[in-house]
């Protein structure tokens, strides 16, 4: 019978739901220790990267891979952008108390601080996925490609928040559970697209 033919689009898009599944719970179980998150997300857009030009092997062997080769950079930088969040909102947070109603002027000044940024870490973990460098090369590479890259930059963040706001909005229990399920994998997967695009055009700038 043609439907189980392993050729056949239903069937290959069963593969990829299959594969999303495992790549999702890979991510979340990597991710519980917490300071892990930088490298269960790096390792996520290592194998996403791939399965969107149809390259990947073996879902969890590339998944732990990337993982392994990538965790001191990817933790590295996980932890610095750990660092400057708690660091900027604790500012925030004693500007607020120290000046009342007026704090609000003051705390315009960090937007451009916070535009930088969050910007910079839009791309930073696929970043570190796709190419090999140092902590410092990854933040000052992945600011200046959000920078150089806008239109794309704008619709990743949009993407990001459509897809922050379906899951918790989500009043539909079978909508949770498949966010919990497949979420993760499937916006890395949804947004490597157009990740790999652009990273494409810098693989001769940032690999020499």
């Amino acid at each position: 019978m043609k439907l189980f033919n392993l050729d056949t689009p239903m069937m290959h898009t069963l593969g990829k739901i299959i594969d999303l599944v495992i790549l999702n719970l890979l991510f979340l179980i990597c991710s519980l220790p917490l300071v892990t998150i930088g490298a269960a997300y790096t390792a996520l857009y290592s194998v996403t990267l791939k399965m969107v030009n149809d390259e990947e092997s073996y879902i969890i062997k590339d998944f732990f891979n990337s993982f392994r080769v990538n965790f001191k950079v990817s933790t590295l930088s996980w932890l610095v952008v750990i660092f400057l969040g708690m660091t900027t909102f604790s500012y925030a947070q004693l500007i607020d108390r120290a000046f009342g109603d007026d704090a609000s002027h003051l705390i315009l000044f960090l937007l451009p601080l916070i535009t930088c940024f969050s910007l910079c870490a839009l791309y930073l973990f696929p970043y570190v996925s796709y190419f090999e460098k140092t902590v410092g090369q990854a933040f000052k590479n992945s600011f200046i490609i959000a920078i150089l890259n806008l239109p794309h930059t704008f619709l990743l963040i949009f993407i990001y928040v459509v897809a922050v706001w379906i899951f918790l909005l989500a009043e539909i229990e079978l909508l949770w559970f498949v966010g919990m399920l497949m979420g993760f994998s499937t916006s890395a997967y949804v947004t490597s697209m157009i990740y790999r695009r652009i990273f494409a055009r810098y693989e001769k700038t940032f690999d020499d």
